[in-house]
């Protein structure tokens, strides 16, 4: 009798395995599938890839990051949309578990792209949802950015993030800032 317990627990251990790794091929696939809507030549096949975005979650932004960078300008506006869907489906009531893998994928493009358009579209997403002790240090680095552009949204996406460590953040770059940059710090912590 205890051998064919076993054995029907190595059956159905070999059948959990089995459609694991089938479901991970099924979401790859479908992942795939979702990144060539995006960057379809087809208006209707790009649309309904946006709004199927939410699906897909985390697991998207680092496609659509590079479509969003990539030379074809449609593909590269429905991959930008595509995005925003996602944030703000990680940011509704009830979606607290998405947002931070959604956070740290949008955090690698911040922190690790050279492409200065990528990081500032990724910071600007990041203070839809952010706040948390790792966003809000993300966003604190990009203060001091060489591009300006990206220092002045991460100011404003300081401005958005609510709660102690965004003001935490900036009353310490208040310290450090010159006159300029301390003016709009000042304004970011009235607001």
């Amino acid at each position: 009798k205890k051998t064919s317990h076993r054995n029907l627990y190595s059956a159905r251990l070999v059948l959990f395995a089995a459609v694991l790794l089938l479901s991970r091929v099924s979401l790859a696939e479908d992942l795939g599938a979702f990144l060539d809507g995006i960057r379809s030549p087809d208006h209707g096949v790009r649309m309904k890839a946006r709004l199927s975005a939410p699906e897909h979650g985390a697991s998207a932004i680092a496609g659509l990051g590079k479509i969003l960078v990539g030379a074809d300008r449609e593909p590269s506006i429905t991959a930008s949309h595509a995005l925003t869907l996602i944030v703000h489906h990680a940011g509704r009531p009830g979606g607290e578990k998405e947002r931070g893998p959604v956070l740290r994928e949008l955090g690698k493009f911040v922190e690790g792209s050279s492409n200065s358009y990528l990081r500032r579209e990724a910071l600007w997403l990041m203070g839809f949802i952010g706040g948390d002790a790792a966003s809000v240090k993300v966003a604190e680095k990009c203060l001091w950015d060489e591009d300006e552009h990206v220092a002045e949204i991460a100011r404003l996406v300081l401005e958005r993030m609510p709660g102690r460590f965004a003001h935490n953040a900036v009353m310490a770059a208040i310290g450090k800032a010159d006159a300029e940059l301390r003016a709009d710090l000042l304004f970011t912590l009235a607001k």
